[in-house]
């Protein structure tokens, strides 16, 4: 038994033997397999497809890094943002306020200087400058009539006559009727004058016989005071020329001093004539400067209600695209002073 296993020992030997001997050789990739990767590259060095892979990324990176050091790039960023021109936008305002009557642009719209963006309701703007135009020439006219009567003169009231009629006409029944007053207090002292002149002529008239009866009983009394001195006239008829002459005498000087007033009388009443006609002039001038006065005042607001009716269109200030249209509708109502639009000037370059 120990035989045979000897030899069938040595058959499986030998068959083994020459099955070796039959075999193909293994390539070398079939070895390295079950070497360790450290001992694989450090006996057979890195393999030629890393090595020309990492010589084409260092290329690629050289190119690249060459290539950013002498190209120029421009940058683009996305933003949210505006464009505006280089100069100020044009803010469009309103100074009053008021209720929008109409609305002639669009947003986005082109419009040239002067041109109309929107109006204005001009009801109450209207009726304002109405009324302080109906105030100044009120006031115009009533120094046109105090002027006049303060010369004495027929007020010109030409210039206004066509477009205020009734006015004119209430300013000249005004100045008629303080002529006709004026007229008959000066009639008053006139006649006061005409009276004391009157007067005056009746004692000039009185003084002129005085004069002569004193004369004629100072003549008398001259012979009958030669008679007496001779004796032959009577003491008693001469103390009663003596006594008519004294009394004639005083007559005469009554006559005079009345005269001397009734002057004085006439000088103080055609005084007072001068002094009434100064008191009309004077008042009336008075009235002038203070409506003078109230008309500079009425002037001034006139021009801003002209300005204001003016402003009823408001205006695109600049050539420019219409931008920010804040009221759009008809019946919108504009605080003072708010902000209505914006424009955009065209003439200008853009910047973001």
């Amino acid at each position: 038994a120990a035989t045979k296993s000897t030899n069938r020992l040595e058959k499986l030997v030998d068959k083994a033997t020459e099955l070796a001997s039959q075999k193909k050789p293994k390539p070398v990739s079939y070895y390295t397999r079950f070497l360790s990767r450290a001992i694989l590259l450090e006996e057979t060095g890195p393999p030629k497809a890393i090595i020309t892979t990492v010589g084409v990324i260092s290329l690629f990176l050289f190119g690249m890094i060459t290539w950013a050091a002498v190209t120029t790039l421009d940058e683009t960023s996305v933003a949210t943002g505006q464009i505006r021109p280089s100069s100020s936008v044009k803010p469009v305002q309103h100074l009053e306020g008021g209720i929008v009557s109409s609305v002639l642009v669009n947003e986005g719209e082109e419009v040239r200087q002067g041109q109309t963006i929107l109006t204005m309701a001009p009801t109450a703007a209207l009726s304002d400058l109405e009324r302080i135009k109906a105030r100044h020439i009120a006031l115009t006219l009533q120094i046109i009539r105090l002027k006049a009567f303060a010369a004495g003169e027929d007020g010109d009231f030409s210039a206004h006559e066509k477009e205020y009629p009734l006015l004119v006409q209430d300013q000249r029944d005004v100045l008629t009727q303080q002529n006709k007053s004026r007229t008959a207090q000066q009639k008053v002292i006139q006649s006061q004058v005409i009276e004391k002149e009157n007067e005056l002529v009746l004692l000039d008239r009185q003084e002129t016989t005085e004069i002569r009866n004193l004369a004629i009983i100072a003549e008398e009394m001259s012979m009958r005071q030669e008679l007496t001195d001779k004796g032959l006239g009577s003491k008693i008829k001469l103390l009663e020329v003596q006594r008519a002459h004294n009394k004639a005498q005083g007559d005469l000087n009554r006559t005079q001093l009345s005269k001397s007033s009734v002057r004085a009388n006439i000088s103080q009443v055609k005084g007072n004539l001068v002094a009434l006609n100064e008191k009309f002039r004077n008042e009336s001038l008075i009235q002038v400067d203070s409506l003078s006065s109230e008309r500079a005042q009425v002037s001034a607001q006139l021009t801003q209600l002209n300005d204001r009716v003016r402003r009823l269109a408001v205006l695109a200030p600049a050539d420019g695209i219409v931008k920010g249209l804040k009221y759009r509708t008809v019946g919108s109502i504009i605080p003072p002073g708010d902000v209505v639009a914006e424009i955009v000037p065209i003439s200008d370059s853009l910047i973001a």
